[in-house]
This record gives structure tokens, C-alpha cells and sequence, in this order.
């Protein structure tokens, strides 16, 4: 109680000891109820900003293998695919029996099929996966966010600066500018 109180007093300008004062012991039991509530939300709330910047930060890394991943996967199959329409050539202009290439693409394209339900659970894993986490990143950045309009207007430009310099990618450019332009848009009314 007596850190609430210096919270309060402090948040205050002094004045808050002087208001504790003159209240009547009920009045202090609501007051002192409330404030340690508050209190334990304001903790909570610093506790789940640092957990949530922390997994955003986690999954953008992870994020980057992903979609290393969907890539290679991608290629992969274009490559079987390319497999496939020189089988069908090289039978066509006999340099291989029909019978051996239709055992050849069969399995070409059930290996094809397989690795295109592992392309669209990644995907689907994915946007899943940056779905949640969009709100997450609003809550995060909006609890982040300087109150003054030039403060924001700041954040921005070293946004834009970070992003010339190449030290965030256009992806995360684009990402948190827009999030940052929803926010001011949301503040401005």
C-alpha cells in the first residue's frame, strides 16, 4: 500500500496524500482496493507487452524459415514438373518406352501431389499464425506509441529511415507503417 501510495503521489504531484488523508476509512478500503487492482494490471499489462513483443520478435525470425521453406518446397515441385513434361517428350519422340514413363510420372506426380498438400499446410500455417498475431502487434505497438502527435510523426520517420538504411526489411516496412498509419488514423478520431 505504501508504494501504491507513492505511485499515487508521485503520478500526482504530491497531492495524493493529501486527498488519503480526508478520507474516512470505507471511503480508503474502496480507494485501496481499487488501486491495488489497478496496480496488478498495470503489471500484468507490462508483462503481457514484453511477452508479446518477444514472440513477435521470435516469429519474425521463424517467420524468414517458413517461408525459406514454402520456397524450396515451390521450387522442388517445379522441378518434378519439368521432370514430368520431358518424360512425356522423350516418349513421344521414342528415346523411352510409354510403359516405363507411365510408372516414371505416376510416381513423379504422386511425390508432386504430396509435396503440394505440404505447400498449402504451410501456407495455411502461416496466414494462420500471422492472423493472431496481428492483433497482438496493434496492442503492442499502440501501448509503444509516443502520446504527442510530433512524437508519432517521429516514430515514422526513423521507420522510414531504418527502412532506407536497410535495416528492417520492405516486408516489415510495409507491415508496421500501415499499422502505424491505422493507429494515427484511430487517435486522430
Amino acid at each position: 500500500m505504501a508504494e501504491e501510495e507513492e505511485g499515487v503521489e508521485r503520478a500526482e504531484g504530491g497531492e495524493a496524500s493529501t486527498f488519503l488523508s480526508r478520507l474516512d476509512s470505507a471511503e480508503r478500503s474502496i480507494y485501496d482496493k481499487y488501486a491495488e487492482r489497478l496496480s496488478e494490471l498495470d503489471k500484468m499489462w507490462r508483462e503481457y507487452c514484453e511477452s508479446a513483443s518477444r514472440t513477435l520478435g521470435d516469429w519474425e525470425i521463424d517467420k524468414v524459415e517458413i517461408l525459406e521453406r514454402l520456397s524450396k518446397l515451390t521450387g522442388y515441385n517445379s522441378r518434378v514438373e519439368e521432370e514430368i513434361n520431358e518424360l512425356k517428350v522423350k516418349a513421344e519422340i521414342g528415346l523411352i518406352d510409354r510403359d516405363s514413363m507411365a510408372e516414371r510420372i505416376e510416381r513423379l506426380e504422386a511425390e508432386k501431389r504430396s509435396m503440394e498438400e505440404r505447400i498449402e499446410a504451410l501456407r495455411n500455417a502461416l496466414e494462420e499464425i500471422e492472423r493472431r498475431a496481428e492483433p497482438h502487434r496493434g496492442r503492442v505497438l499502440l501501448a509503444l506509441l509516443p502520446s504527442s502527435r510530433e512524437e508519432r510523426e517521429e516514430k515514422i520517420r526513423e521507420l522510414e529511415e531504418r527502412y532506407q538504411m536497410g535495416e528492417i526489411s520492405e516486408g516489415v516496412y510495409s507491415r508496421t507503417k500501415s499499422e502505424l498509419s491505422k493507429i494515427l488514423k484511430y487517435l486522430e478520431g
